[in-house]
């Protein structure tokens, strides 16, 4: 057993025993407890509780509240755009080849091809295509960050 996992071991150890014999637990205690009841030892959420309550953080019930909904929309989001994507391909649309016409019209150099090709793979993993095309401006973004200068090459 490493040090760090004997430590949260301890932490979890001690938080229970204070339960166990009516101890009351401060509510980050309380909260970090919850977490590793919910999600298990091993899981991020359980690490992060005890990492915080380790460092002397506060707040942990509000941290992993806002981390649990962050996960949720990004689902949420996720889902939309398969959706879309769906509804796209049901149209005969194919959202990463107009996203690949769209890159290559904007950067229409020989040097770009291939990173082109990266951009809408990379796009097409995260957030998805056909989401990539409703959002210009951050599709923008993200390809001047993944395709680099290749326009000067």
């Amino acid at each position: 057993m490493g040090k760090t996992t004997r430590r949260w071991v301890v932490l979890l150890a001690a938080a229970g025993c204070l339960s166990a014999f009516g101890c009351k637990l401060s509510e980050d205690e309380a909260a970090a407890v919850a977490a590793c009841r919910k999600h298990g030892n091993a899981s991020e959420p359980c690490r992060m509780a005890n990492r915080m309550l380790a460092s002397g953080a506060g707040k942990i019930g509000q941290a992993l509240e806002a981390d649990e909904k962050a996960l949720q929309r990004a689902e949420e989001q996720r889902a939309r755009a398969k959706a879309q994507e769906q509804a796209l391909a049901a149209q005969g649309v194919d959202p990463c080849a107009e996203l690949a016409q769209q890159l290559t019209a904007a950067h229409p150099a020989p040097a770009c091809a291939s990173k082109i090709a990266e951009a809408v793979q990379w796009l097409k993993e995260d957030p998805g295509c056909a989401a990539a095309l409703g959002d210009p401006e951050g599709t923008a973004g993200t390809a001047a960050d993944l395709l680099g200068d290749c326009d000067r090459q």
